[in-house]
């Protein structure tokens, strides 16, 4: 566990780890910013509510994790190769699986979409951010987290809100934003599978 860690302020837990290690931070969404995703701590404390028994899963709006491989991001054309090394690993505090746990295993039992019929407007995509970048120009004033009368939807963090003074800072607004308009690449679950099985 990070020692900095904030139940639904995943964005932040990853930011402080961040400036810890190397590696890269995957911010996992859609358009709709409506994804299932499996293996969550939150879905394992609810189980005795899910139908038939069967694994149980949470729909976010958006969850972000940190990926570490052995060899640095600049040997790579780009971030989806660096985090399908074979060595790559995956942190990830709100999972009920190890963290850190392979990239690999983590993103086919966290996302075991093919065992299930589940609509793919619930499927996630992933924007991948070098974590250096990330510590340095991330920017939430945690306004997303407050309703209309300004109240808390959950506990935020004793720690400051942490805001880039960059002049391009990364506003999480802007990272959650899973429309393809913008110049950043989004990439499907598939393009993880499909180039770990390569290596």
């Amino acid at each position: 566990m990070t020692e900095q860690y904030q139940a639904y302020f995943c964005e932040e837990n990853i930011w402080h780890l961040a400036t810890r290690i190397s590696g890269v931070v995957l911010f996992m969404s859609n358009p709709q910013n409506q994804f299932a995703i499996w293996k969550q701590k939150l879905a394992e404390q609810d189980k005795q509510e899910s139908l038939g028994g069967e694994e149980s899963y949470i729909i976010w709006d958006y969850h972000v994790v940190f990926a570490r491989g052995s060899q640095q991001t600049r040997h790579f054309e780009n971030l989806l190769q660096y985090i399908t090394q074979q060595d790559c690993l995956i942190y990830d505090f709100d999972s009920i699986l190890p963290s850190p746990y392979p990239a690999k295993r983590y993103l086919s039992e966290s996302f075991p979409i093919k065992r299930h019929t589940i609509s793919p407007m619930f499927h996630p995509l992933f924007r991948i951010i070098d974590g250096k970048e990330y510590v340095k120009r991330f920017w939430s004033d945690r306004s997303h987290m407050k309703n209309e009368r300004q109240e808390w939807s959950a506990q935020p963090p004793s720690w400051p809100c942490i805001m880039s003074t960059e002049n391009d800072p990364l506003r999480l607004s802007a990272l959650l934003n899973f429309h393809h308009q913008h110049n950043d690449t989004l990439y499907r679950l598939e393009d993880f599978l499909f180039a770990q099985d390569k290596v």
